[in-house]
């Protein structure tokens, strides 16, 4: 098992982080929207989702220790405190109306999550851009300190 975490480790860039986090998202819709009328075949699905993000989570602070990605901005953490306003507005309307499957609920959470994990993505590709640039970059110099010496 540890073999299998440091083997996936060492290929997890910010590229493939980038393609997780759409994937992630995607299901995340498709689990909100089928919610109603799928209910609890679902459940399986959104566990392996939980799973993976927790898993993704994790490699991506260790692959943000050896190659940092741009900070967040000011309008990542209002997305973030509208994500938490559009929660507590979704558990509110849910306990008025009773109707707690309904996707229209969870819209109010959902679309500035989704601003921001589209904002999270592009800043995981050009991180990831960044980084193969410096690595073309060092092999061009070390190439020509090398032809320069001889």
């Amino acid at each position: 098992m540890t073999y299998r975490l440091a083997s996936l480790e060492s290929r997890w860039n910010w590229r493939f982080s980038a393609h997780c986090r759409v994937a992630s998202l995607l299901t995340l819709w498709v689990v909100v929207l089928a919610m109603g009328s799928l209910g609890v075949f679902l459940v399986p699905l959104a566990a392996v989702r939980t799973a993976a993000s927790f898993g993704q989570t994790a490699l991506n602070v260790r692959l943000g220790k050896r190659t940092p990605v741009e900070k967040q901005s000011k309008l990542d953490w209002w997305l973030v405190a509208a994500i938490f306003a559009g929660a507590e507005g979704a558990a509110v309307a849910a306990h008025v109306t009773g109707n707690m499957h309904s996707p229209l609920l969870y819209l109010p959470m959902l679309l500035p999550f989704t601003i921001l994990q589209i904002r999270m993505t592009s800043r995981s590709f050009a991180a990831h851009d960044q980084h193969r640039a410096a690595k073309v970059v060092s092999f061009r110099l070390e190439k020509f300190q090398r032809s320069d010496a001889a």
